[in-house]
């Protein structure tokens, strides 16, 4: 049996993040948190995603820190990671991808469009594990 995706989904918006875990339980295994530091609490008790979501705009750690944070775990180096965020400004989208991240999702998004992105993140992630 094949086992489940697991997606690390970072949004301090309560109500965001219910409704995006309700959505991707469906078909990936969600972990949910609403902080940088619980983000980071979650993978070094194990909990190790194949995928990031990551609101930008959070309390305590900010986004772009726990980003850079998250890239600096080795064991991490090649999980796709999309940033979520309500700016849809091109300086954000610049930023995003000067630092790597593999996709830019502006909020609300469809349901629809989150799985396609999902899935073609997944696809490109393993096209690189392949290629090593």
């Amino acid at each position: 049996m094949k086992k489940k995706v697991k997606i690390l989904v970072v949004d301090d918006d309560g109500l965001s993040l219910a409704s995006i875990y309700k959505v991707l339980s469906i078909k990936y295994s969600v972990i949910a948190v609403e902080s940088g530091t619980e983000a980071l609490q979650a993978i070094f008790e194990g909990n190790v995603p194949d995928l990031l979501l990551l609101d930008t705009m959070l309390p305590e750690m900010k986004g772009w820190d726990f980003f850079l944070n998250f890239r600096a775990i080795s064991l991490l180096h090649d999980v796709p990671i999309a940033v979520m965020n309500s700016l849809d400004g091109e300086e954000e989208k610049k930023h995003a991808r000067e630092l790597g991240a593999d996709d830019y999702i502006v909020k609300p998004f469809k349901e629809n469009e989150l799985f396609d992105k999902i899935d073609s993140m997944l696809k490109a992630r393993e096209k690189r594990v392949r290629s090593y």
